[in-house]
């Protein structure tokens, strides 16, 4: 038993830990809500299976939601995906449901929490910017976190993939299909901050007519 125990130990001693990232320190709310972002790689959640990664895109847009017991700035998210398939039936067609996107700190604007907007706060989940570019009055591609990485792989770590919060993972583009030099910074960062790569999927975004989506341009 005393052996079991040493094992453990020097495993857990040997195992480094996840980094701690930090969010994009001076993260521009304005740029970022100023058209749809198009899902090029993602991770698979609790709420996005792999059979919704089809077609996916992310608007953001001030439509003075409010949400319970918070008086900050609080963004709608009008998400879009097709299932099974490219032009596949739309997962939240015509904006069925729209998600509340809240700004806790505006000091702090890369550090969102998203939920249904009947939720608080306290029950929405992380969604953190870690880099847009290529300047801050100008955003062509983005990666953003479910906060802080907590799973370790070989080669580095992530968040959760069977879990609401602290889940997920996403690079974005401004162009259904994003230019090879965008996708190779955005990959970059992620490696230079510890994630690993290895759990993200690609979004098929050729061919894709967002039928019913709410697409800013």
């Amino acid at each position: 038993m005393l052996q079991i125990l040493i094992f453990f130990g020097v495993a857990g001693v040997a195992t480094a830990a996840c980094p701690t990232i930090t969010p994009k320190p001076d993260t521009n709310l304005t740029e970022w809500i100023r058209s749809s972002w198009y899902v090029q790689e993602q991770q698979v959640t609790d709420y996005q299976k792999k059979s919704n990664l089809f077609c996916v895109v992310a608007t953001y847009n001030q439509e003075g939601a409010k949400v319970p017991f918070f008086s900050g700035n609080v963004v709608s998210v009008h998400n879009y995906a097709n299932e099974d398939k490219v032009n596949g039936p739309a997962s939240n067609a015509n904006n069925k449901t729209v998600l509340c996107a809240r700004e806790k700190d505006p000091k702090e604007a890369a550090k969102l929490l998203v939920a249904p907007c009947f939720l608080p706060n306290l029950l929405a989940g992380d969604y953190w910017v870690l880099a847009a570019g290529p300047s801050n009055d100008n955003y062509e591609w983005a990666v953003v976190t479910g906060g802080q990485p907590t799973v370790q792989y070989p080669d580095g770590c992530t968040t959760k993939t069977d879990s609401t919060n602290n889940a997920g993972l996403w690079i974005f583009n401004r162009k259904p299909v994003a230019p090879a030099a965008d996708m190779e910074t955005a990959k970059s960062t992620l490696v230079k901050a510890g994630y690993t790569l290895s759990q993200l999927i690609k979004v098929p975004q050729d061919g894709c007519y967002y039928k019913g989506a709410f697409i800013k341009e």
